[in-house]
């Protein structure tokens, strides 16, 4: 799942928080296909070194929800947007076909003052 097709500084999102994470859930299930709520792919992978989950922006990992009983047999993570979830990850494969939020890196804003 890619975020770069338009050519904008764009990754797939991942929560940072379970606030986030509902955030998110409340927001997919508007978007729901013939009445399904259906998964959305996270921007997270364990592509280069098994168990070792890296954001596709790069940014350190800092939180997840992954659900229990999942078996990691796949490279790529998925959130159900089912309220009672409690939106949990679980290991996708990457070939799945699902929906993907894409999100802008923050603007980080520095400010100069001076006194005299």
């Amino acid at each position: 799942a890619s975020c770069s097709a338009d050519g904008r500084d764009a990754y797939v999102v991942v929560p940072t928080s379970a606030s986030e994470s509902l955030e998110l859930i409340a927001l997919m299930q508007n978007e729901t296909e013939s009445g399904e709520r259906k998964p959305f792919f996270l921007g997270v992978r364990d592509q280069v070194t098994e168990n070792d989950w890296r954001r596709d922006d790069d940014a350190d990992l800092t939180y997840d929800n992954w659900k229990g009983d999942n078996d990691n047999t796949t490279n790529c993570a998925e959130m159900s947007i089912n309220t009672n979830d409690n939106a949990k990850w679980k290991y996708a494969p990457c070939e799945d076909i699902h929906r993907i939020i894409c999100q802008r890196p923050r603007a980080v804003t520095t400010t100069t003052t001076t006194t005299t």
